[in-house]
């Protein structure tokens, strides 16, 4: 059972890079940067696991640190390891930072899918699998956003630049947090939060 849980919670994630690369979203000259990237957000998963309970200690409610410091501090860490892989590569193109993004935050899924299924392998493995293709494709579509926003930022000499970043961070950081306030308070169940999912990787 517990292989079936690493099967759906990184295989999604892998099917997802699959069909990107699939489509020439990224190819082999960049794959290392890809990979990167990857393994950078599941970094910042195990990161956020160990700044969580300092959370707690501080005395934030479950209810603040799901909708509104997890989002933060996920997309910031993440953030970070964008802008190196930007900054290294200098290839101008916004496709490769929205491709960044978008990885980064399937890496980020990717732990916290296995992590989370694992307590659940005696429950319904569709509803599972379910859970695990919106998670990956909110941190994704968030992730994405704010990839597009960093290389805006790095290649875009324009006054309006932090405008750009600032607004990209907002909207990556408040799509998770929209996400999260959903399954917090229990609103529309396992198949709104799928179409939320897939509605927001359409639009990236």
């Amino acid at each position: 059972m517990e292989n079936m849980t690493i099967i759906i919670g990184a295989g999604i994630p892998v099917i997802v890079m699959l069909v990107m690369f699939m489509f020439g979203l990224y190819s082999r000259r960049n794959t290392g940067w890809v990979m990167l990237c990857l393994i950078w957000g599941a970094v910042s998963y195990g990161a956020f696991t160990l700044l969580n309970p300092k959370l707690l200690e501080m005395g934030l409610s479950k209810e603040a640190i799901n909708i509104a410091f997890t989002p933060l501090i996920q997309q910031g860490l993440i953030s970070l390891g964008i802008f190196f892989v930007v900054y290294r590569e200098k290839f101008d193109n916004l496709v490769d930072g929205a491709v960044y993004g978008i990885v980064s935050g399937l890496g980020y899924a990717a732990y916290e899918n296995i992590e989370n299924l694992l307590p659940h392998l005696e429950e319904n493995m569709g509803l599972l699998a379910i859970q695990a293709i919106s998670v990956s494709l909110v941190y994704a579509t968030a992730s994405g956003i704010i990839g597009i926003a960093i290389s805006q930022f790095y290649f875009r000499h324009r006054a309006n630049r932090i405008t750009l970043l600032l607004s990209g961070l907002g909207g990556g950081i408040g799509y998770i947090a929209l996400y999260n306030a959903l399954n917090f308070y229990k609103i529309g169940g396992d198949f709104l939060s799928a179409a939320f999912g897939i509605g927001g990787i359409t639009i990236v």
